[in-house]
């Protein structure tokens, strides 16, 4: 039996970023982050984006350095996977053998890409990504003039569509729902991203059900829509969301609803075990509800947090939900949760890449502000009114340059 006084199972953003502070607060005790991928915790952000535009460097990926820690205290296991949890006994079982015991724990086990059914996929040439290798094979396809069809139309779907399409990839993103970013945003919004992303260039079948993948010399030859269309294609990307790793803490008897269920401290209702990044659904002091958020800025920070709350530095988790992402010369920023807004108040019609402000209200008070190009003031400033929950008339009343408003008139959904 192998004794930790901290383990880390998941090695992504929430997991490394806990290895940062932990070692920041205890530099002593010793710790063991378990990982099932061939690499240390490294930011996945970039795969869809710059890495994968081969204008960003593998090693600038991971955030732990080897001869950052002293190997004797902190210890990072590779291609190594948990497979039991005992919290009466606190030890986790691992699929070498061994067992762990632990003093504390962090349960950081993300997502794994939510996998098509149908027939022909799983012939060669249709990829999924969530990791290093992943990209990597996705690069290895992308030479100009070549075709890609990417299935889903959310956040790695575009940006990989946009990003095949800088590297001369013929790309086609097909969508089930009416628009782009449809389970996203409201439908002006989506609309208009839809626009846009159609204006440069880049093919979008929207109401798009795929029902099979063609086949051509052995590998992927295309897709097959419901509708009896047929469109060729040398490779394909599929982005249809994860499935969240959450079969470790259930099968333990942890909480599990849309994720692990933790407090504001992201602690489980088990003392000195703890859940951060995708899988925890946290208790927000700020909206008064349970979120779950599946973004890196959220994982980095409550990574960080629940690190030093290990250490028994416990301060409660109360930072805004936060997400961003670049398509060409769009960049977008959203600040808050929208998830349950009833009202929203314009600045204008979107028209990207002109900038743009959307405010989402939620039973009368600002709940989250979405920016499109605007400038880098804007994004402190809207932090701190989300915060502050203002009325329409309150938010009118406390424009500026930073966050302009065109009216109190609330727009119902």
């Amino acid at each position: 039996m192998v004794d930790t006084r901290y383990l880390i199972i998941g090695g992504g953003l929430a997991g490394g970023s806990a290895v940062r502070a932990i070692r920041q607060a205890d530099s002593e005790g010793r710790l063991m982050l378990v990982t099932e991928e061939s690499y240390p915790p490294y930011d996945r952000v970039p795969l869809s984006k710059t890495y994968l535009l081969g204008k960003f460097k593998r090693e600038r990926l991971f955030l732990l350095k080897p001869d950052q820690f002293d190997p004797f205290r902190t210890e990072i296991r590779t291609r190594t996977r948990a497979v039991g949890l005992d919290l009466a006994a606190r030890t986790v079982a691992l699929d070498s053998g061994e067992l762990v015991r632990f003093e504390r724990l962090l349960l950081a086990t993300g997502g794994r890409p939510r996998r098509l059914n149908i027939p022909g996929s799983d012939l060669q040439g249709i990829y999924y990504l969530r990791t290093i290798d992943d990209s990597d094979a996705i690069r290895s396809e992308a030479h100009p003039g070549r075709r890609a069809a990417i299935v889903g139309g959310s956040f790695i779907g575009c940006e990989v569509a946009v990003a095949l399409h800088q590297l001369g990839v013929q790309v086609t993103i097909f969508e089930v729902e009416p628009l782009l970013f449809g389970r996203v945003f409201d439908a002006t919004v989506a609309r208009a991203l839809t626009d846009f992303i159609r204006s440069k260039g880049i093919a979008v079948e929207t109401g798009a059900s795929i029902v099979r993948f063609t086949e051509r010399d052995g590998r992927v030859g295309g897709v097959e829509l419901a509708d009896g269309r047929v469109f060729e294609a040398d490779f394909a990307v599929v982005g249809i969301g994860i499935v969240l790793n959450t079969e470790l803490a259930g099968a333990a008897g942890l909480e599990v609803q849309n994720g692990v269920l933790v407090d504001e401290s992201l602690q489980t209702a088990v003392e000195g075990v703890f859940a951060a990044g995708d899988i925890a659904r946290y208790y927000s002091p700020i909206y008064g509800r349970h979120l779950r958020v599946e973004h890196y800025d959220t994982a980095v920070k409550q990574g960080r947090r629940a690190g030093l709350n290990l250490t028994g530095q416990v301060e409660p988790y109360d930072a805004l939900p936060y997400f961003f992402s670049y398509l060409l010369d769009v960049n977008l920023h959203v600040v808050g949760d929208f998830s349950r807004w009833d009202a929203v108040l314009e600045t204008g019609e979107p028209r990207f890449p002109e900038p743009y402000i959307r405010y989402y209200f939620e039973d009368g008070r600002l709940a989250a502000v979405l920016m499109v190009n605007t400038p880098p003031p804007s994004l402190p400033a809207a932090e701190a009114r989300v915060r502050e929950r203002p009325t329409a008339a309150e938010l009118w009343a406390r424009r500026s340059p930073e966050l302009p408003v065109s009216s109190a008139d609330l727009k119902p959904r």
